[in-house]
């Protein structure tokens, strides 16, 4: 058995937890690395905030490095929040606490996301398509990025198109509750977090980075 700290990762919505791997490899040396499914794609329906949490806490049962990306990274404020002593550090990838824009709090426009959410009704593979040129614009390398991102997309499912409903929960009261070290790290180039967010949160840039960071800075 590792005596290594154990981190685990969970990807971002339509895209395959596989996707994180290859920069998971980066901190070998240094934790003993999992990556999860989101629990609602492994029982096949949307689960509520406290099923998913319990779910995880069948697989991260003593105090771990939490890292989450995007959709993911909220998941796992959701499970601090219930299972505080199991989360030693939380770390957070192009993650908006409140994606959609609302008040003074940026992120997505309401009607754009709404207006997403019907797409991807309509057509969804198309959509996801479409949603992965948005995750790496902004990339300096946006082809291959884009190539990468669409090797590793989940199936369209009307499953997924529930999740997206996740995004729409304002999650900024249980993620300032938490008690653990929180890292929030930004790309400078990411399409669909806006850098404004830094107003309102302690954060950190990731330079000439999209929404998919650690493929354009696995080393940063």
């Amino acid at each position: 058995m590792s005596n290594s700290p154990r981190m685990i990762v969970m990807s971002g919505w339509g895209v395959k937890p596989q996707l994180l791997e290859p920069w998971c490899q980066v901190f070998d040396a240094t934790f003993d690395i999992e990556v999860l499914e989101w629990p609602d794609l492994m029982e096949g329906r949307r689960l509520s905030i406290r099923e998913r949490a319990d779910r995880l806490a069948l697989h991260i049962t003593s105090p771990t490095v939490c890292v989450g990306w995007s959709l993911g990274g909220e998941f796992l404020i959701d499970f601090a929040h219930h299972y505080p002593e199991c989360v030693s550090g939380l770390v957070l990838l192009g993650t908006n606490p409140s994606f959609v824009a609302s008040g003074n709090w940026p992120g997505m426009d309401a009607a754009v996301f709404h207006r997403f959410v019907d797409q991807y009704q309509e057509n969804p593979s198309k959509t996801m398509q479409r949603f992965a040129s948005l995750q790496v614009s902004g990339s300096h390398d946006p082809r291959a990025r884009l190539r990468c991102v669409k090797s590793y997309l989940e199936e369209a499912s009307p499953l997924l198109g529930e999740l997206l409903l996740e995004l729409t929960i304002d999650r900024r009261l249980p993620l300032g509750s938490l008690r653990c070290p929180v890292l929030h790290l930004l790309a400078d180039h990411d399409e669909l977090v806006p850098n404004a967010l830094s107003r309102h949160l302690n954060t950190e840039f990731v330079e000439a980075a999209s929404h998919v960071m650690f493929l354009d800075q696995p080393t940063k």
